[in-house]
Parts: structure tokens; sequence; C-alpha cells
């Protein structure tokens, strides 16, 4: 199963995991579901440049 987790800056986070059995297909649905609600991004400030 694959999760894909859109990312600041046009970026994709990818997170695979595969289950060792068909029959934990559900618990491993939740599990990764879990996963995608927990990822976070910190925005940085851009940097300004040098003062003139």
């Amino acid at each position: 199963m694959q999760l894909v987790i859109p990312a600041p800056h046009d970026y994709c986070v990818y997170v695979t995991i595969a289950t060792p059995s068909v029959y934990l297909l559900d618990s491993y649905c939740a599990r990764l579901a879990h996963i995608g609600r927990t990822f976070t991004f910190d925005v940085q400030e851009e940097q300004a440049g040098p003062e003139v």
C-alpha cells in the first residue's frame, strides 16, 4: 500500500508499507491513515537579501 502526501513547494511524500497477509489489509490501511494524519511540515521563512 502506498500513501501520497502533498508537501510544500510542489513536493510529495510517499509512504509505502506491505502487509504480510491480505487478511491484515484493513488493519494496515488504518495504520497508514494514522501515519498520514500525523505528518506536518514546517514552513521556512524566506531569508531577506543583503541590505543596500
